[in-house]
């Protein structure tokens, strides 16, 4: 008997990453000039004034109500603090409180994504001898993806054997089973898809409200204390990265069973005897969630989607061949088959939810 023990370990970082205009605020230009214009206005541009042109004030008193007329109220909470990033509000430099702007892009692209991290161990356990052979093994991987909250995990057990009883007969099969749990991340082009929000977020919002990389698990980064979203564009548009992560998760779990059995008997040159059975059965569970306040389902949404795959196929044949004279020989196959594949698939919407 041989028993084999490994174990791998693999890092992954993110190779490459989209550049992305840094120079200007969030904003448009209004009547030729370039105008700067918060969260709160749900401003969807990005070509404001240039941020070296901007400092921070947390003074409302000076809250510039011509840029930003009527939002006063989605600007600052009860306690007149700017709601939308803790250093304050964005005005012309000279005007606040000497604090220049921030160049939040790095800290929005690299500083979201994480170093995955991948675990793989595998015993195995074989043996022979005159009669028989035999090997089984166990697999297990843990992986993290460079997107926070995305895993991977896989169990497969797999087993091998042959065996030969007598000159006359045979048996030999391999069965293999597999389980793998995935949580997945949003993707797509949708609104809460993770790169929309993620790259078209100007320079001058700060996604992980000054948490930085500790905002991949703190809520405050990406909702506010009344569970609405705190994004670019004032709860509006795109999902905030780190929303997505969070508040729109996909699950899925897999088991799969395949393997096959295969006997021979020969009772001489001129008849084999043989039975082949294989089969194939695959459950497939998925889970997708949308939070109340996800920009493509606002009212909430919940999809279940469950899978059945179910293949079985049979083989009885028989085989013989021989001489008949010195100068004609015969062979023949004579056989039967059954296979049978069936998919189920139920699949469960709930919406509005509360």
């Amino acid at each position: 008997m041989q028993v084999s023990i490994s174990s791998q370990t693999a890092f992954d970082q993110i190779s490459q990453l989209t550049r992305l205009q840094d120079t200007y605020a969030q904003g448009r230009l209004i009547g030729g000039v370039s105008t700067y214009r918060g969260s709160e206005t749900g401003e969807s541009g990005s070509w404001g004034p240039r941020l070296s042109d901007l400092e921070y004030s947390t003074n409302s008193n000076i809250y510039d109500a011509t840029n930003t007329a009527g939002n006063f109220g989605n600007a600052f909470d009860v306690d007149g603090n700017y709601k939308w990033d803790n250093n304050g509000f964005l005005v012309p430099r000279g005007q606040g409180n000497g604090t220049a702007a921030n160049n939040y892009n790095r800290l929005n692209s690299e500083g979201f994504f994480r170093t995955g991290i991948s675990l793989i161990n595998n015993i195995s356990i074989s043996g022979s001898n005159e009669a028989m052979t035999y090997r089984f093994s166990v697999s297990d991987l843990n992986q993290g993806g460079v997107v926070p909250n995305e895993n991977y995990k896989r169990k497969t057990f797999n087993l091998g054997a042959t065996f030969k009883a007598n000159d006359k007969l045979s048996f030999e099969t391999a069965m293999n089973y597999t389980r793998s749990d995935n949580d997945r991340i949003q993707q797509g082009s949708n609104t809460s898809g993770l790169l929309l929000g993620l790259y078209r977020t100007p320079a001058s919002f700060d996604n992980s409200n000054g948490l930085g990389t500790a905002a991949r698990d703190n809520a405050t980064a990406y909702e506010f204390a009344d569970r609405s979203q705190r994004n670019y564009r004032g709860g509006g548009g795109y999902d905030n990265p780190y929303w997505t992560v969070n508040n729109a998760p996909g699950t899925e779990e897999v088991h799969r069973l395949f393997g096959n059995f295969k006997t021979n008997y020969t009772v001489n040159n001129w008849i084999n005897f043989g039975l082949n059975v294989g089969v194939d059965v695959t459950t497939d569970k998925r889970k997708q969630v949308f939070e109340v306040g996800s920009r493509t389902n606002p009212t909430g949404r919940i999809i279940l989607n469950q899978f059945l795959t179910r293949q079985s196929d049979i083989n009885l044949f028989v085989t013989g061949d021989g001489d008949l004279t010195d100068d004609f020989s015969f062979n023949y196959l004579v056989g039967a088959n059954y296979f049978n594949f069936v998919r189920d698939r139920q699949n469960t919407v709930g919406i509005g939810l509360l």
